[in-house]
């Protein structure tokens, strides 16, 4: 299955990199990337493997999510033949507000 991450994930996902990268170092920061791409594999291979995300039991889509390194959260949902990620956040922050933002 193939796996399209919207911009916005993608944006945030380089916004989280760069941050470890900078408070942690490059090898955290590569740490996390291997980590993210791992998670990437496995939606490809096993899309429904992770749990419905209850944010979002308001909408007529299903979405899924995954906690990645205890701190991020990769929210997606599947799309016939593809899984689209809509929105990969730092858990430490509102998280009610980030799905809001999610379409």
């Amino acid at each position: 299955m193939k796996v399209i991450w919207q911009d916005d994930a993608k944006k945030s996902l380089r916004q989280i990199s760069r941050y470890i990268g900078s408070k942690f170092g490059n090898t955290a920061k590569l740490e996390f990337v291997k980590t993210v791409e791992e998670y990437n594999t496995m939606l490809s291979q096993m899309p429904y493997l992770f749990a419905i995300e209850p944010l979002f039991d308001d909408r007529s889509e299903t979405y899924r999510s995954v906690l990645i390194a205890n701190r991020s959260r990769l929210v997606y949902r599947v799309d016939g033949d593809v899984v689209n990620v809509v929105a990969f956040w730092d858990c430490r922050s509102n998280t009610k507000n980030k799905a809001k933002k999610v379409k």
